[in-house]
């Protein structure tokens, strides 16, 4: 086997009425699941919310002027790739 899937794990989410409607109209059209759904729309923004996670707790141990505005800096960036994923859903749609 060349690569393994990650683990599935269940979860119970509770989610606003239109949110859900949209979510199954979603998985309706692409012909999947919502958890597939969910996944395939989450996990290109992974790295960029871990790396939020990271600098989070690095600003909690580091307090300085100079080191905070590289960190805002750096939030910027990550704020840029969060949103990057959720222009492209257009694009996903047309392709379903």
């Amino acid at each position: 086997m060349l690569f393994s899937k990650p683990k599935r794990v269940r979860l119970n989410v509770m989610l606003d009425e239109d949110i859900l409607h949209t979510l199954n109209e979603l998985a309706a059209l692409n012909g999947s699941s919502r958890s597939h759904l969910l996944n395939e729309l989450l996990r290109p923004s992974i790295p960029a919310l871990n790396e939020l996670i990271d600098l989070s707790e690095r600003m909690k141990k580091e307090a300085n002027q100079e080191k905070t505005d590289q960190t805002l800096k750096t939030l910027s960036n990550i704020e840029e790739r969060l949103s990057k994923p959720v222009k492209q859903i257009p694009e996903y749609i047309k392709g379903l």
